[in-house]
């Protein structure tokens, strides 16, 4: 394991870049971790962004403006129209 990865593992164990709801830690942020992606506070649960580094804000934003464009889509500008409703 080289500098870096030993510096993004501490980083990664440091409980303040860690949002969590209950026990689950659930958004990571951490300038100093070079990692786009780094696994949940819980491993086996997978993987989040690390919204701390420069390309996982522009990521969330692009999320954000997909799901917001698709919701536009489905429930059309006056309310549900898929299925004739």
């Amino acid at each position: 394991m080289n500098d870096i990865d030993k510096a993004n593992q501490k980083e990664w164990e440091n409980e303040d870049n860690w949002s969590t709801i209950g026990s689950l830690k659930v958004i990571y942020f951490s300038k100093k971790d070079s990692r786009l992606c780094v696994p949940k506070g819980i491993v086996s649960h997978g993987w989040t962004f690390n919204l701390g580094h420069r390309h996982g804000t522009i990521f969330l934003y692009f999320l954000l403006f997909f799901m917001f464009c698709v919701g536009g889509l489905v429930f059309g500008p006056l309310g549900f129209v898929v299925g004739g409703w």
